[in-house]
């Protein structure tokens, strides 16, 4: 058994596009997926209803934030074989009105986006800084390489002289090129 779906829960649309859009007719019960649950539930005429249906049978959404949660359907691939297809909420009414009596719509939870997070510490810390010129002194070559130095941009290269220590405090020592001043004269 299938339902019509009102005109006034659509849009406004072309009238060709209206008319069309009157006439789509979805099942009347499916079968929402959270969690190994199973839930059957009357089909949801908008994205944002079947979220309200979602959150209402399955507990553990209440909290969630309802931008997180989304909607898969199974869409075959090949004969005998399918994958899950996430809906967007613009492609809602069609893709139920594809649907039969009883399908499942399986219910995901995304996490948030990376750069809304705050660091984790599984990102590990920084990279180690190691001074110019530093390299080949007790330390493996390649590792060395792998550093960054603060004063890459500003270091000349030279040929290796001298221990270590001197040439470290070179680096220190070394003149560094000067921003240029207004001039004290008008």
């Amino acid at each position: 058994m299938s339902t019509s779906i009102p005109p006034n829960t659509i849009g406004r649309k072309p009238a060709a596009v209206q008319q069309t859009l009157q006439t789509i007719k979805v099942p009347d019960v499916l079968t929402y997926s959270y969690e190994n649950q199973l839930v059957y539930v009357v089909a949801a005429k908008t994205y944002d209803e079947g979220i309200d249906y979602a959150v209402e049978l399955f507990p553990a959404l209440k909290g969630v934030d309802r931008e997180l949660i989304s909607f898969e359907a199974c869409i075959p691939i090949e004969k005998g074989k399918s994958k899950p297809a996430r809906i967007g909420p613009m492609a809602w009414l069609r893709v139920v009105a594809t649907l039969k009596r009883g399908d499942t719509l399986t219910i995901r939870v995304h996490p948030r986006a990376a750069a809304s997070r705050s660091p984790s510490p599984a990102l590990g810390a920084p990279p180690m800084y190691v001074p110019a010129g530093a390299v080949g002194d007790g330390l493996n070559e390649k590792a060395s390489r792998d550093f960054l130095s603060p004063f890459d941009a500003l270091a000349v290269p030279s040929a290796p002289s001298g221990s270590a220590f001197e040439r470290l405090s070179s680096l220190f020592t070394r003149s560094r090129p000067s921003s240029p001043t207004p001039s004290a004269s008008r």
